[in-house]
């Protein structure tokens, strides 16, 4: 948070990947403000391209940093 406040910054935020990382980023204050699946995304013909990822989500998560 001193870097973020030292710089004038008001909100950071992290594509988060991975359940423990998700944990430690809501402990430290973050929220999430999108969510998704790994099973849902495809390429540009429609084909899975996380096939051993179901039921795994990523999230962007941020954090306000200045009042």
């Amino acid at each position: 948070d001193g870097v973020g406040e030292a710089y004038n910054i008001e909100y950071t935020s992290t594509a988060f990947t991975g359940p423990a990382s998700q944990k430690a980023a809501k402990g430290a204050g973050f929220e999430t403000i999108l969510e998704r699946c790994y099973d849902e995304a495809v390429d540009k013909d429609g084909n899975l391209i996380f096939k051993s990822l179901k039921g795994c989500v990523m999230k962007v998560m941020e954090k306000k940093i200045k009042n």
